[in-house]
C-alpha cells in the first residue's frame, strides 16, 4: 500500500485550433470522442490496480481544451477516477476551459458533476496579440466564460495569461492585468512567452528582451499585490487560501498520476509516462494494457535535489524540518557551499524552518538549479 494524498492529471488532447505557440502534444478535433473517454475509463481502473492506496486530494483536467468535452463524458471521466481511488470530500476539481469552447449550459453541467475550479485560458486582452498566439477567443468571450462560471456556482475560477508576447507593449500588459483584476478571478497565472522549437511563432519571431520581461513581470506583481492576489510561486500569484492545490503537490514533491495521451505521473521513486501518441494509446488501454512506462527510477540523491529545486519555485520555499525527516539529511549541510554563495549573492535567504529564494534569486531559478545540481 502507498500512502500519501496524491493528485490525479488527465490529459485531454483535443483542441479546436492549435495555439501557435503551443508544444503541448495536442491533435485538432471538434469535439471528444466517446472512444476516448471509454478509454480514460479503462486506464483508471488500472491505475488504480497499480498504485493501490492511493488518497486522492486533487483532480486536474487539462490538455488541449477539455472544454470540448460535452457533460456526459465529464461526468463519466470524474466518475471513473472517484470509482477508482480513495477521494477526498473536499477534493479540488480544476478544468482547463477556453473561451469560445465553453457555454453556460455546459459550465452547469461540469459544476454538478463535481468540478469546482476552473482555469480559464484568457492569455490577453487584445485582439491583435490574441491573433499572433492563434487563440479562437475575444477578450468579451473571456468575460462572459468568468462571468456565466460564476452564475453556476464556481467562483474559484483561475485565469491564464501570457507575457512578453512578440508586439505586446507595456500598456498591453498593464491594461490586460488591469481589465483581470476587474473580473475579481481568485487566482491568476502569468507565463512568459518561450517560443519553443517547432512551433510557428518559433519560426517567425526572435524572443522579446529579457529587460521587458522582467518589466513586464514587475508590472504583474505591483498590479495584482494591489488588488489582494499575491505571488506564491514564481508564475503563479493567489488571494489567501485559493492556491492551486494542485500544483503544489508538483512543487512540494507529492505523488501525482497522470492519465491520457502523454501525461506524465511520479509516484514514490518511479517517474512514468504515456506515449505522446492518440492512436497509440488508445491501442494498448483498448488490448488491455498500461500505456504508460517507466521513464526513471530516481535515486535519493535525485530525489532530495528535486525537493529543492522545485520547493524553491515557491515564495514559501522549502520546509527543513520536513527535507530532514523525509532524506535524514539537512539541506543546509548538503548544500552549505552553494547555499552560503547564493546567501552572500542575495540570491537565497533562511532562518531556522525555511530556505527561499529572494526576487532576486527567483529571477535566476535556472542558474539556482545549475548551482545545486553541480
Amino acid at each position: 500500500m502507498l500512502a500519501g494524498n496524491a493528485g490525479v492529471y488527465i490529459h485531454v488532447p483535443f483542441c479546436a485550433r492549435r495555439c501557435a505557440y503551443c508544444d503541448f502534444y495536442s491533435t485538432t478535433a471538434r469535439s471528444v470522442p466517446p472512444r476516448f473517454v471509454g478509454a480514460l475509463e479503462r486506464e483508471s481502473r488500472m491505475a488504480s490496480d497499480r498504485f493501490d492506496g492511493l488518497d486522492v486530494g486533487t483532480i486536474y483536467i487539462g490538455g488541449g481544451t477539455p472544454s470540448l468535452m460535452d457533460a456526459s463524458g465529464m461526468e463519466r471521466i470524474i466518475d471513473a477516477v472517484r470509482g477508482s481511488f480513495n477521494v477526498s470530500i473536499d477534493c479540488e476539481l480544476t478544468v482547463e476551459v477556453n473561451p469560445g469552447t465553453i457555454d453556460a449550459r455546459k459550465l452547469d453541467a461540469y459544476k454538478r458533476a463535481g468540478v469546482n475550479r476552473l482555469s480559464v485560458g484568457v492569455q490577453a486582452a487584445q485582439g491583435r496579440l490574441l491573433s499572433t498566439l492563434g487563440r479562437i477567443h475575444g477578450w468579451d468571450d473571456a468575460a462572459r466564460t468568468i462571468d456565466s462560471a460564476r452564475a453556476c456556482g464556481i467562483d474559484n475560477l483561475s485565469v491564464d495569461l501570457i507575457y512578453a508576447i512578440p508586439g505586446q507593449s507595456a500598456d498591453d500588459w498593464r491594461e490586460t492585468l488591469d481589465k483581470v483584476v476587474s473580473l475579481d478571478a481568485r487566482h491568476v497565472s502569468c507565463y512568459e512567452l518561450t517560443l519553443e522549437p517547432g512551433t510557428p511563432m518559433h519560426a517567425r519571431y526572435e524572443p522579446v528582451d529579457e529587460s521587458i520581461s522582467l518589466a513586464m513581470q514587475d508590472d504583474a506583481m505591483r498590479i495584482l499585490s494591489e488588488a489582494g492576489i499575491f505571488r506564491y510561486e514564481i508564475s503563479n500569484y493567489a488571494k489567501p487560501n485559493y492556491e492551486s492545490r494542485h500544483n503544489e503537490r508538483y512543487w512540494m514533491r507529492r505523488p501525482y498520476i497522470g492519465l491520457g495521451p502523454g501525461a506524465h505521473g511520479c509516484v514514490g521513486s518511479e517517474r512514468f509516462a504515456n506515449p505522446s501518441d492518440l492512436d497509440g494509446w488508445l491501442a494498448k488501454i483498448e488490448s488491455g494494457k498500461p500505456a504508460w512506462i517507466i521513464t526513471e527510477t530516481l535515486t535519493r540523491s535525485d530525489a532530495m535535489f528535486e525537493t529543492m529545486m522545485l520547493g524553491l519555485r515557491m515564495i514559501k520555499g522549502v520546509d527543513i524540518a520536513a527535507f530532514q525527516r523525509e532524506y535524514g539529511a539537512a539541506p543546509l549541510e548538503l548544500w552549505e557551499s552553494e547555499l552560503n554563495g547564493m546567501r552572500r549573492a542575495g540570491w537565497a535567504d533562511w532562518d531556522a524552518e525555511r530556505i527561499w529564494l529572494t526576487p532576486r534569486g527567483l529571477d535566476v531559478h535556472n542558474a539556482v538549479c545549475l548551482k545545486l545540481s553541480g
